[in-house]
């Protein structure tokens, strides 16, 4: 709250962007009074730029995941070859 007695936010809707996302709307009420849908909502929070940034989140934790399961696959390979020089000299 300001000194004029106005309160800048921000506030979650049930609403949802394009991407599924909740919006979130900043808003700012007039001098000591309560939120006014009609004349204190300012506009959505969130922006192309957040929206680029989650998606290459996303991207990222998807990359993670194949670079572990092809390490853990080349593990595999690797003990199964050491099994099997194993079994040759044993034999």
């Amino acid at each position: 709250m300001n000194s004029s007695g106005q309160v800048v936010g921000v506030s979650q809707t049930s609403s949802t962007d394009a991407y599924g996302y909740p919006l979130s709307h900043a808003f700012r009420t007039a001098p000591d009074s309560s939120i006014n849908p009609a004349t204190d909502d300012l506009q959505p929070v969130l922006d192309e730029h957040v929206r680029i940034v989650i998606q290459v989140k996303r991207i990222l934790r998807f990359v993670f995941i194949e670079v572990c399961h092809h390490l853990v696959q080349e593990r595999l390979r690797s003990e199964q070859l050491e099994h099997l020089c194993v079994q040759s000299l044993i034999c």
